[in-house]
């Protein structure tokens, strides 16, 4: 369904079409943020009440219909109070996925019968909106306390129509997410492997009483770290010539030749081998 008609079902339920389309560029503009969750549920509970609303993905095997892994992606309560969460009921919502079926709403109530576990959220009304592409699933979970009424008709087919432009940007915002994790672990890495030269560098110094100035050790690991002079020298706002100047000064010193033999003498060998 189209931007403007689910446009037209939110205003009919709204009824103020400029505070959608701003809180719908809000939510846009969070994809790949810790702000996505809150600015989802101020969007979908501007229309549709709801206490708790929480975001995943999952990884499953289509084959055995078995959950392989969850991840969560962002959790979010009404005005922003503590809240336990509530236990997903992620085996129901694996057995009512439909093969084929790309999108899809699981109604659950709280309802339990004596000795029988409850098919929703023990005290919720809950909502799921999913997206299913082969052995991934995208969830928006919906909770509503018991104590108030359970989703309407109306409601229910507002956030069925809606999750039609919601569910792409929550499979968007996972995969920002796992980039962002990604990217964080490398730099992380990096900084962890940068240390841990500099103390072997500074080690190795210490070992073979030699002594650098300031410069020519930050040279020295900054080529030893993958760092270009062109680099260097953009780095330390100084030209080119001077990161080569420096570098000769410390390899002389450490009775080496170049980078390659700023290289060797760190791995422990000699400029002939």
């Amino acid at each position: 369904m189209g931007e403007y008609l689910l446009m037209e079902k939110n205003s009919e339920m709204t009824g103020d079409q400029s505070d959608y389309f701003m809180a719908l560029g809000k939510l846009i503009e969070s994809v790949g943020d810790a702000r996505f969750a809150s600015n989802m549920h101020k969007i979908i509970a501007a229309t549709v009440s709801i206490d708790f609303l929480d975001l995943s993905e999952w990884t499953i095997n289509e084959h055995e219909r078995r959950i392989i892994s969850v991840q969560p992606l962002g959790q979010e309560s009404a005005g922003h109070k503590l809240m336990s969460p509530p236990s997903s009921p992620h085996e129901i919502l694996l057995n009512r996925i439909v093969e084929g079926e790309l999108t899809l709403l699981v109604h659950l109530k709280p309802t339990c019968s004596a000795g029988a576990a409850c098919a929703g959220a023990p005290g919720f009304y809950n909502c799921n909106l999913v997206l299913h592409k082969s052995k991934k699933l995208w969830a928006i979970a919906l909770y509503r306390e018991h104590h108030h009424r359970d989703f309407s008709l109306s409601e229910l087919s507002f956030l069925k129509n809606f999750s039609e432009a919601l569910l792409p940007m929550l499979e968007q915002h996972a995969g920002a997410m796992l980039s962002s994790c990604m990217a964080n672990a490398e730099n992380e890495a990096f900084r962890q492997g940068a240390l841990q030269l500099e103390h072997d560098f500074n080690e190795k110094l210490s070992r073979s009483k030699l002594r650098l100035s300031t410069r020519e050790r930050e040279i020295c690991l900054g080529l030893l770290m993958g760092s270009s002079i062109r680099a260097l020298a953009d780095k330390l706002n100084v030209k080119s010539s001077s990161i080569e100047t420096y570098l000769k000064r410390a390899a002389a010193k450490l009775g080496a030749t170049g980078r390659n033999g700023l290289i060797k003498w760190m791995a422990g060998f000699s400029e002939e081998s």
